[in-house]
């Protein structure tokens, strides 16, 4: 319990639920009773945060939290097109209204969306396909994986446009292209600080003679038997029997980053890392930073205004709410999803996505807390 992430993760938990750090497991709290108490603490100097206050500048200044340099993440860069942008307000190229058939109503949807992906972009947008009022029948999800184009619904409230899950299990929404490559450039250079801080944007590699100001670069670090036990990973029990997910030496954990600026071989990079890299921890495999180049990964897809209606369990078939994969720059916005088993799922190469005003309900007692297949968002990415 001495490291200081570790540390840090119990004190931030314990600090939102109003209660001293612990290794006691975390405990659900109530949302009104959360916010109370935040409303209640506003505005005086002792609810105000030691390690991020306002720079004076329209920006935030991090304290560091410790001696070793981890800082809260600045999450500013989060978000579509790198946050503080709008979502854009595509104009409608095409209505489709619903037909009362499952595959008639998944056929019309998806001719209407080639459409308007034939169409030239404006700024990255081509266009909207407008669902009219009324309830569309889906027996397997709406691809977008088109770059700029947007499917908007007639409203997630009365009146407006339902989604209803039909057959088999399947998500209702598929979000991004049809398949992502990141393909290394070059030769991975050796992160070689002893201690890279949570939340620091710059690193020392071996030897930086090979990358400039622009590049795409992936910052790795592989997974140690010696961080595996840190975690308590090594100690999961599942039904009874052990249970192993990350194995010593081949799980990578990988940020997508852009280099901002090189000074020897200090590099600076454009947005925080969320984690740290401890020597003491990385069991010889260290860290590494190489260039990278990518390819089918699409933009400036979305969908908003929509109701999705799933089924309670025990129905017979597990609906999904969203996947949003291979995509930057996309968004869900103002949907209402009722009776669904798995809920919005971003996959390792989303990045850059805006999730708002994303609702996710149930019938009472409708929901299965057995096992571990049932989630509301289950977040990867850069």
């Amino acid at each position: 319990m001495n490291h200081p992430i570790k540390r840090l993760a119990l004190t931030m938990a314990a600090a939102l639920a109003g209660q001293a750090a612990t290794a006691a497991p975390f405990q659900a709290i109530r949302h009104d009773a959360f916010v109370q108490s935040c409303q209640a603490l506003w505005g005086k100097n002792a609810a105000r945060s030691h390690w991020v206050k306002d720079d004076g500048q329209g920006g935030l200044a991090y304290a560091p939290l410790n001696s070793n340099g981890d800082r809260i993440m600045d999450f500013s860069s989060a978000g579509y097109m790198g946050g503080g942008v709008a979502l854009p307000a595509a104009p409608v190229k095409a209505t489709v209204k619903p037909s009362g058939s499952a595959a008639s109503d998944l056929a019309n949807i998806q001719a209407a969306i080639a459409k308007v992906a034939a169409l030239p972009a404006v700024n990255g947008v081509r266009g909207a396909v407008l669902l009219a009022p009324g309830v569309f029948l889906l027996e397997s999800p709406i691809q977008l994986a088109s770059d700029g184009v947007v499917l908007r619904g007639s409203g997630s409230g009365a009146g407006g446009t339902v989604l209803k899950a039909q057959g088999a299990g399947h998500a209702m929404l598929s979000l991004g292209g049809a398949g992502a490559s990141l393909t290394p450039i070059g030769s991975a250079a050796a992160i070689a600080d002893g201690y890279l801080p949570s939340g620091g944007n710059t690193l020392h590699v071996s030897d930086a003679s090979g990358f400039k100001p622009g590049d795409a670069v992936m910052v790795r670090r592989r997974a140690s038997a010696e961080w595996i036990h840190l975690m308590d990973m090594d100690q999961l029990v599942r039904d009874g029997k052990p249970q192993t997910w990350i194995n010593a030496g081949n799980n990578n954990e990988t940020w997508l980053r852009t280099v901002a600026a090189v000074s020897g071989n200090q590099l600076t990079l454009d947005i925080p890392l969320s984690d740290s890299f401890d020597s003491g921890y990385l069991g010889g495999n260290g860290g590494s930073v190489q260039k990278y180049a990518a390819s089918g990964i699409a933009s400036q897809i979305g969908a908003e205004h929509l109701a999705l209606e799933g089924l309670p369990n025990g129905s017979g078939a597990d609906y999904g709410v969203a996947n949003l994969d291979n995509l930057a720059d996309g968004w869900l916005n103002d949907i209402q999803a009722h009776n669904f088993t798995n809920g919005v799922v971003v996959g390792k190469q989303g990045r850059r996505l805006t999730l708002e005003k994303v609702a996710l309900n149930h019938d009472h007692n409708n929901v299965d807390c057995t096992g571990a297949k049932a989630f509301e968002f289950s977040i990867a990415g850069s």
